[in-house]
């Protein structure tokens, strides 16, 4: 039986995979029969597929660092809002490589079956990719709920 506990752990490890920059450790999460998608780049099908997009993104953004701004989570399911910042290193969706320093916001929503991420769909703002900045603009986000609990 799931439960928030549950959820939470995977969430924990869904942001540790991603910070690891190891799409290996991403793909551990899921299960075989995955479905991610990315409102940029289409629907993904399977752990291969969910390994190689994760792939993908740490070659176009090898210094990628996600910030989670609010989670939210339920006993299957949760919601991550996060902002990530990097260095556009070669082309992406909407996005030629610059090689300069940007950030985006976006969210995901995640849906799990027997403890691994079943579902994964992400939103985000290209345009933030576009819009080089220096450190000292980004701005700061405080959560107010970290581990939102939700029915």
């Amino acid at each position: 039986m799931a439960s928030r506990e549950t959820t939470r752990q995977v969430f924990e490890r869904w942001l540790a995979a991603w910070s690891s920059h190891d799409a290996s450790k991403l793909a551990a999460l899921v299960t075989d029969d995955c479905t991610w998608e990315d409102v940029t780049n289409g629907v993904h099908h399977g752990k291969q597929a969910v390994e190689a997009l994760a792939q993908a993104t740490y070659e176009m953004v090898p210094d990628l660092d996600l910030e989670i701004l609010n989670v939210f989570i339920g006993e299957r399911w949760f919601i991550a809002e996060w902002q990530a910042s990097g260095t556009n290193a070669c082309d992406f969706p909407g996005a030629q490589a610059s090689g300069t320093r940007f950030r985006t916001r976006g969210a995901s929503v995640l849906a799990l079956r027997e403890g691994k991420i079943h579902r994964y769909s992400s939103y985000w703002d290209t345009n933030g990719t576009k819009m080089p900045f220096a450190e000292s603009e980004m701005p700061f986000f405080e959560s107010e709920m970290p581990f939102a609990e939700s029915e």
